[in-house]
């Protein structure tokens, strides 16, 4: 092998080394502090509770800002805030401040059994008064329909689909059917 040769060999082997290790270097000080607070205000109106949800967050990086500020939404979401929002984001200093918008607390009127046959309602242990001027849950609403549905493939209906009809949102009260 030239000499020549051996020194562009050599040189590559050094430059692929600088390389790797450049790479790891810059890894090591991007996790080194990474950790992001977050505060979260919330505005709400005055006939509703105050939100049940954390104030504060310390994220791992700011990739989870994200995900923590959606995480946030669905919270208020499962309490019955249905129209939260964002508001802004600011960040002070190493701090990322997010404001968010709770909205009006929604509430059953009522929902109905429907056109959905009175034997899978009975066994599946759903009841309208459970639903009647409560605060709109999407957990409660997701359980009562998987529970209709899984008594309706049990009992020789493996096709059927739930749905809601004759739905109707006034102010923030909903009102609606099984369908």
């Amino acid at each position: 092998m030239p000499a020549n040769a051996f020194f562009v060999y050599l040189k590559n082997q050094v430059q692929r080394y600088l390389i790797v290790l450049v790479f790891f270097s810059l890894k090591l000080h991007a996790q080194k502090n990474s950790f992001v607070p977050v505060k979260f205000y919330y505005h709400y109106s005055k006939e509703s509770q105050a939100p049940d949800i954390a104030a504060t967050a310390i994220l791992s990086d700011t990739l989870s800002i994200p995900i923590s500020i959606n995480n946030a939404i669905l919270k208020l979401n499962e309490q019955g805030y249905l129209a939260a929002k964002v508001i802004s984001e600011t960040w002070v200093a190493d701090t990322l401040q997010v404001e968010i918008d709770a909205g009006a607390l929604y509430h059953w009127i009522a929902l109905r059994k429907g056109n959905v046959i009175q034997e899978a309602i009975t066994g599946s242990g759903f009841r309208e008064k459970d639903f009647a001027s409560n605060k709109f849950s999407p957990e409660k609403y997701v359980r009562s329909a998987n529970a209709i549905l899984n008594y309706l493939e049990r009992y020789g209906y493996p096709f059927a689909r739930l749905k809601l009809d004759s739905i109707s949102i006034d102010s923030n009260t909903i009102e609606a059917a099984w369908n």
